[in-house]
């Protein structure tokens, strides 16, 4: 476990730590106005067997803001790291990486970080590329029992 301030417990350490990595909009999320369904996916624990979470629906109704609460919990009760992207910030995280000569790096990064997010990722236009890429780092991610949060306005079939 890295270290965390003097008079700091573990969980207000990595709170504290969250909200320099969540998106001001989400981290201060009211848990009680997320609709029921919200509500059950918050209560699930870190996954011991890697098991991530894909949340679809109709925009607007709350993924985002659940995924976030989802890893915030996960992040404040395991001492395991946060990476998190959307569509368009994965594209350019790639091409930069793979522009760099890093792809290899990058892509062990998301392979092994304790928690993935991917908000929205197929709003942005994938190229072949980056699908290959993305659908590699799940693939890996699942085999490797590391949990991947996935928010989508499609439901699974429009994969």
């Amino acid at each position: 476990m890295g270290t965390y301030r003097q008079n700091m417990g573990f969980k207000e350490y990595r709170l504290e730590t969250f909200g320099r990595i969540c998106p001001p909009l989400y981290c201060h999320t009211d848990e009680s106005r997320l609709a029921d369904v919200s509500r059950e996916v918050l209560a699930m624990p870190y996954p011991k067997n890697g098991r991530g979470e894909l949340l679809t629906g109709e925009s607007r109704t709350g993924k985002t803001r659940t995924a976030w609460m989802l890893a915030r919990n996960w992040y404040c009760s395991k001492d395991v790291s946060l990476l998190w992207y959307n569509g368009g910030s994965f594209s350019r995280a790639m091409a930069d990486k793979y522009g760099d000569g890093k792809a290899e790096s990058w892509h062990e990064d998301l392979k092994r970080a304790g928690i993935l997010l991917l908000d929205d990722i197929f709003k942005a236009r994938l190229t072949e590329a980056v699908q290959d890429a993305l659908f590699s780092v799940v693939e890996d991610r699942m085999a490797y029992m590391l949990p991947t949060i996935l928010t989508l306005n499609n439901d699974a079939g429009g994969l």
